[in-house]
């Protein structure tokens, strides 16, 4: 794809960064199932997964996007070839398109709705654990802590400090 340096921060950068996000949302939801489910070992270990499966399956989610929006050039590149265009032409108009070095791959949009889709099933299964809060608090606050996590990864891969698996 044509954004080949990858993230601002190069790879040891983005190594480090990556690990800030995995550690830093392990941390995060532990600690919040803690607070909203005390003493429920498996609401631990739902907060210990919820926010990285939300990276895990947003990265994933980004790298699908964007490879269908690249596919989608080329398709459109060989329709006008069949209609009789240069296709050399056609494909670079239909390259022109995607985003240069520095700029972010299209389908950053996928993170806050994938992190919000995987924290309320979190926080159904913690809420279904939680006594002293209830289980309507338990979803609500996990679902804010996980949309804003995905607002968060969203804005670091639009300016171009996450970048796509292999682009680093």
């Amino acid at each position: 794809m044509p954004n080949s340096k990858g993230s601002r921060l190069g790879p040891t950068g983005l190594c480090l960064l990556l690990g800030l996000l995995l550690l830093g949302g392990m941390g995060v939801g532990v600690v919040l199932a803690k607070i909203l489910a005390p003493g429920s070992a498996f609401a631990q270990l739902v907060g210990l997964a919820m926010l990285p499966l939300c990276l895990a399956i947003g990265m994933s989610s980004w790298y699908a996007a964007a490879s269908t929006h690249v596919w989608n050039g080329l398709a459109e590149a060989m329709c006008q070839a069949f209609a009789g265009k240069d296709f050399d032409q056609a494909v670079d108009e239909s390259m022109r398109a995607l985003p240069f070095e520095g700029e972010a791959l299209p389908g950053t949009y996928v993170f806050p709705p994938v992190s919000l889709a995987v924290s309320l099933i979190a926080g159904g299964l913690v809420g279904l654990t939680s006594a002293s809060t209830g289980f309507l608090p338990a979803l609500g606050a996990m679902a804010l802590v996980g949309l804003g996590y995905g607002v968060l990864l969203r804005s670091l891969a639009r300016s171009c400090y996450l970048s796509i698996p292999g682009a680093a």
